[in-house]
């Protein structure tokens, strides 16, 4: 019994592709597919090396298709080449033919996904899952920039603060400001010395207010 395929992800924009192929009979055949599926394209191909990092450094793509097997090249090294220029653009392979052992590896290497050429009806959906799941590594990478903005201005306002900050997780204290470690470093001295200062009474003052 086939299974069925899970409901395909929307995109509402236009999708600006490069193709990695040589073959102009199979990307024409990738092309008709997406169309079939409603989603609108902006293509570019290119077969040689020296093509394809030259569009890199050139124009932003929202995915790369690339054929596993080129003339002179594999797809392989195409994804290769996308890591050194730094670029988080989805990586679809795209083959003939690829064993279950080099489809994995190729997994692992960094391809988003790979589709066999005489199963394109999945491209549409590969292309659609992909971009969502890069979307989603971006909000998430927007997120942790923010949180360390927010984190360093919270630390830059509170150590210019002369009240002790303290602040627990449970029983655990993830946080103490300058003022905090002061009154620490008093509480210490003045144990060791026996002198109650009022350095350290004013300090204390101050921790009991934030603690009450």
């Amino acid at each position: 019994m086939n299974q069925e395929e899970p409901p395909t992800p929307t995109l509402k924009r236009t999708v600006s592709i490069l193709f990695v192929e040589d073959n102009p009979a199979d990307y024409k055949r990738c092309l008709i597919e997406l169309q079939k599926e409603g989603l609108e394209v902006s293509a570019d191909r290119v077969s040689t090396i020296e093509e394809f990092t030259a569009r890199l450094r050139t124009k932003t793509y929202d995915i790369i298709l690339a054929d596993y097997l080129l003339n002179g090249w594999t797809g392989m090294d195409a994804l290769t080449l996308t890591k050194e220029e730094n670029q988080d653009i989805p990586f679809i392979l795209l083959s003939g033919l690829l064993g279950d052992d080099r489809a994995v590896d190729c997994i692992k290497q960094g391809a988003e996904d790979y589709i066999l050429k005489d199963r394109l009806s999945r491209l549409p959906f590969a292309i659609r899952q992909a971009m969502e799941e890069r979307d989603l590594r971006e909000e998430r990478r927007q997120t942790e920039i923010a949180l360390r903005e927010s984190e360093a201005k919270f630390r830059a306002l509170t150590e210019t603060i002369a009240s002790a900050i303290l602040i627990y997780q449970g029983a655990e204290c993830r946080y103490s400001n300058r003022a905090a470690e002061l009154l620490r470093i008093a509480k210490y001295s003045d144990i060791s010395t026996g002198f109650e200062s009022p350095i350290k009474g004013r300090l204390a003052n101050r921790e009991r207010h934030y603690n009450m």
